[in-house]
């Protein structure tokens, strides 16, 4: 087998545009199978722009990748193997998000993104996720409790199958114990159609903690209790002075 893969990468590193873009072109060549030759794109790309100072922000990101078609089908060792249970996925992001303070010591978020994916595969199916998040969190009298509601819609649109929607809406508190320890709760109400296909209202409740053990490093975790079932979310974030 012989691979030839040229292939460019370019950074930016602004003060309002940070971001990279990496993209490979792989052509395979097969000594006793010619008929199997192909070539292997390969993206991995992410770029953020603050448009304007701590309040708009676009992000763009984009991916192609080979991947099983099926889980349940022949798996490749590597990419030279010959398998007809490969696809090339690709999938596009862009991400509008805009910030900023309403009346007394509140804050706002929003966030609109737009994916694409591409199963590159003739069984498999194409999807466009379309979510918009809303974001609002106020103190309660003191710095130690604040009030938070946070709203979300998120609709997936499949080429092969059902659509699904899912709204919530979620009241919460959060207290502060110590200046590196919080703790949330929060109730509210949820419109989805993932169990069946008309839409149905269900009420949904949960926790979360998050800890910040210095200004660069955080972690989190949030439950929520749906009427399908339970949902986690975890997630770490630590910066270095340049990464």
């Amino acid at each position: 087998v012989t691979e030839v893969r040229p292939g460019i990468r370019v950074d930016v590193n602004k003060a309002r545009l940070k971001g990279f873009f990496d993209y490979a072109l792989s052509g395979f060549a097969y000594a006793k199978s010619t008929s199997a030759n192909r070539n292997v794109n390969a993206l991995s790309s992410s770029l953020k722009l603050e448009a304007i100072d701590d309040t708009l922000y676009l992000d763009v990101s984009g991916s192609i990748a080979e991947q099983a078609a099926s889980a349940f089908g022949t798996q490749s060792l590597d990419t030279t193997s010959i398998n007809a249970n490969r696809a090339e996925v690709s999938t596009y992001r862009i991400a509008p998000s805009l910030k900023g303070h309403f009346g007394i010591g509140a804050t706002y978020s929003v966030l609109y993104s737009r994916s694409l994916t591409s199963s590159g595969a003739t069984g498999a199916s194409n999807s466009t996720t379309n979510e918009l998040t809303l974001n609002f969190k106020g103190n309660i009298g003191t710095k130690r409790l604040a009030w938070t509601l946070d709203a979300s819609n998120q609709d997936v649109t499949f080429s092969a199958g059902r659509s699904t929607e899912n709204s919530k809406a979620l009241l919460g508190l959060v207290y502060t114990v110590t200046p590196v320890l919080e703790v949330s709760a929060g109730v509210g109400n949820e419109s989805q159609n993932f169990s069946s296909t008309s839409r149905e209202s269900n009420p949904v409740n949960g926790m979360g903690l998050s800890w910040r053990p210095r200004e660069a490093t955080k972690f989190s975790i949030v439950v929520l209790r749906h009427s399908y079932g339970d949902t986690y979310t975890m997630s770490a974030d630590h910066r270095t002075g340049r990464t």
